[in-house]
């Protein structure tokens, strides 16, 4: 599959549900696609790595099919479906179905506020200002193995009913930008931080890493 593909799907998908889309949005959704599918199949769903961008990852031949008619945060809709797009598989299309439903509700501020607590991103960025851009692509064996270990994590909650947990910290989603370093570390010592929206509503929630797991290190 293209990259492409994936995009244009993911785009009528949005625009059937009624649910907004901006590039910055679209380019978050096909990371947590690829992310995903590294993790669960060992094979990325698409060609193409992500640059670890400023306000989350960032595809640079996506980038470059808006380039000069879209900034990171403007509509995209129907209209910007290629006309000459394959649409994927029936494994591919439930993959990535699996993926929106868990993300795409959320807005495009919010899903960037998740990807830049991770660790994938943070990793490529160390060595970055927050304000500067950053050349550096995001490791895929790295993002294999942190989604990997996130499900493993969200099998446990489920089984465990660990998501009931009272000692569990659960922060706004307004109250944790800037210091994504601090929410990993509690994360670490917790086992998951609930991030919730403005509204009080469950968001997301940020799983610790071992700290046996040399991957992170």
């Amino acid at each position: 599959m293209q990259i492409d593909d994936a995009a244009d799907y993911i785009i009528l998908c949005c625009e059937e549900k009624g649910l907004f889309l901006n590039l910055l949005k679209l380019q978050t959704l096909l990371y947590y696609c690829q992310a995903f599918h590294l993790a669960q199949h060992d094979t990325p769903l698409f060609m193409g790595a992500f640059n670890a961008g400023i306000f989350g990852p960032k595809n640079l031949s996506l980038q470059q099919r808006f380039r000069g008619t879209y900034s990171q945060f403007s509509d995209i809709t129907l209209n910007d479906v290629l006309p000459n797009s394959i649409w994927p598989d029936e494994h591919d299309r439930a993959h990535i179905d699996s993926v929106l439903e868990a993300y795409a509700s959320l807005s495009s501020d919010q899903l960037s506020d998740i990807v830049r607590h991770e660790v994938p991103w943070l990793r490529a960025r160390q060595e970055c200002p927050d304000t500067e851009i950053c050349q550096r692509d995001i490791d895929e064996t790295l993002m294999r193995d942190f989604y990997r270990h996130q499900q493993e994590w969200y099998a446990i909650e489920k089984k465990e009913k660990r998501s009931e947990n009272t000692d569990v910290p659960t922060f706004c989603v307004d109250e944790i930008r800037g210091w994504p370093q601090y929410v990993q570390a509690l994360a670490d010592h917790y086992g998951c931080v609930h991030i919730t929206k403005p509204d009080g509503a469950r968001m997301a929630t940020i799983y610790g890493l071992e700290k046996e797991s040399s991957t992170f290190k």
